[in-house]
Order: C-alpha cells, then sequence, then structure tokens
C-alpha cells in the first residue's frame, strides 16, 4: 500500500513534501489530513546539508516551528544548509550566519553540532530523544494545541489567550513585543500623538495613512496582506474588526500552534523593520 500512494501522490520525493493532489483516494486524502500532526513534531536532522533546505524545511531544533523565520530577502528559497558550511564541510560558515539570520536565530543554527562521519539529511521526531515517532508524543502535542470553546466566557478566553502566548516556545524579546502588541501598547505615532502631543501621527514608512498598530500590520503597503495570505488568511476577514485586539484573537483562532508563533515573529520583523525607518532613515 505505501508504495502504491508513494507512486502515485509522491513519486521520487517524500510523505512531508507532498500535496494532496487532484481527485485523491479517501485512503491518501485521509493519511494527507493527518500530514499536520507530523508536521508539528517532525524535523530535519542536518548531516551532510545537501537535501535539507534553509528557508523551506523545518530544521532548527529546539524552537515551535523548527522553521527559520529571518527574512528571506533577495536569496534563493531553495538554498540548501550546506550553503553555510566552511570549506571543509564541517563547520559552521559564521560570517554567512550573520548575514542570512536574525541575531536570536543565529545561536541557534551555530549550536548545531555537526558529527564527524558522513551522514545524509534525516526526518526525525524531534518530541523524542531518540527521534523516533510515538504515539503518546503525538497525542500530547495534539492535546496542548491552543482551541477555542464554544460557550466560554470572556475571562476563559482572555486566561486561555495568555497562558498560550507565554508557553509558546519562541524567544522572550518577542513575547514581551507581542503583549504589548495585544494591549496596543506599542509606540506609534497614533499612540504618541494625544499623550505626547504629537502634531503629525502619519505613518513613517508610508506617509500616507495614520500609524496604528492595525495599520502597520495589516494594510502597510500590501506586504501585510501578503504575509497573512502566506499563513492561509484571508486580510478581508480580519478587517471586518475594529480593534487590533480584536484582529489578532481571530487570527490567533483561524491558526495551528506552529502558525501561530510565525505570526508573532512576522510581527515583530515588521515592527523592527518600522523601527530602522524611523531610528536610521
Amino acid at each position: 500500500m505505501a508504495r502504491v500512494l508513494g507512486g502515485k501522490y509522491f513519486h521520487g520525493g517524500s510523505l512531508m513534501h507532498s500535496e494532496l493532489g487532484l481527485n485523491p483516494s479517501y485512503t491518501w486524502r485521509s493519511i494527507w489530513e493527518a500530514k499536520q500532526v507530523l508536521e508539528s513534531g517532525m524535523r530535519r536532522r542536518v548531516g551532510d546539508g545537501l537535501s535539507t533546505r534553509i528557508w523551506k524545511d523545518p530544521w532548527i531544533p529546539s524552537t515551535q516551528t523548527k522553521r527559520v523565520i529571518s527574512p528571506r530577502g533577495n536569496n534563493d528559497e531553495e538554498m540548501l544548509v550546506v550553503e553555510l558550511l566552511n570549506a571543509d564541510g564541517r563547520s559552521w560558515n559564521s560570517q554567512k550566519v550573520r548575514s542570512l539570520f536574525l541575531p536570536f536565530e543565529q545561536e541557534r543554527v551555530m549550536n548545531i553540532k555537526w558529527s564527524s562521519v558522513n551522514s545524509c539529511d534525516i526526518w526525525c521526531w524531534d518530541a523524542e530523544k531518540h527521534g523516533i515517532y510515538s504515539v503518546p508524543t503525538a497525542y500530547k502535542l495534539l492535546m496542548n494545541g491552543f482551541v477555542w470553546e464554544e460557550g466560554q466566557s470572556n475571562v476563559q478566553r482572555e486566561k486561555q489567550l495568555w497562558n498560550s502566548i507565554w508557553k509558546m516556545l519562541i524567544w522572550p524579546c518577542i513575547k514581551v513585543f507581542f503583549s504589548q502588541l495585544m494591549s496596543n501598547a506599542l509606540p506609534t505615532r497614533a499612540n504618541l500623538v494625544s499623550p505626547m502631543k504629537h502634531d503629525d501621527d502619519a505613518c513613517p514608512v508610508c506617509d500616507a495613512k495614520t500609524e496604528t498598530v492595525v495599520h502597520l500590520l495589516f494594510f502597510l503597503g500590501g506586504g501585510g496582506s501578503g504575509f497573512w495570505a502566506g499563513l492561509g488568511l484571508e486580510i478581508e476577514e480580519v478587517g471586518r474588526v475594529k480593534w487590533v485586539r480584536e484582529r489578532m484573537e481571530m487570527v490567533w483562532r483561524e491558526l495551528r500552534e506552529d502558525k501561530r508563533v510565525l505570526s508573532m515573529a512576522g510581527c515583530y520583523t515588521i515592527w523592527e523593520g518600522r523601527s530602522k525607518v524611523v531610528f536610521e532613515g
């Protein structure tokens, strides 16, 4: 059965890179729907770096998504991990790592140890130390997921929301930033106009709209809508809600756990870009 399904749906590839395809069988559709559980716990264990893609594959240990969240810029999206190595193929090119990754991610990459024995990149189950899939840890991953339940009070939802944010396996600076974002406490020009008596509340990036958190994250230059579309969300749906807190709660409900981390990191990156424009010109 495995050979038949493999030959039809991911011939020459792997299950983790497979697509649902046109007119899939009931069996394949069931397997493919369960793939997101595997994706939440699987990671590429880097051996020679020849088959792990920097920007597409999950290969960063000790993180929620296991994927690189640093902006790709103009780099090739198919760029391989082997391209980050020195000529000896056994050590990281620190200069190249620093040029590609954000500071907090550089450390994660540089801490990955290389084996003295040549070996291929392989998939491993990151939820177990031995790297082999197990039903109990898969069940635990599913149960630890954040789920909005019908009939919850506002207080219950509030507590559940903040607990899920602080439990995320992501850098503390991003958690603090995200808590400020959710409280609409970021120093945007719109937030500073009243208490600081600023006359200009225009966005320093586009100079066309009032700089609110909503404007920066969802509408600035069309970039925001592209970011959310990449996470599988329609910006029009999010845009129906007025306040940033309500918008982010809507986003939180629609995304599974790994993409929530990406949304937090993405918002942080957008804010960092805005800050560079303000303070560095």
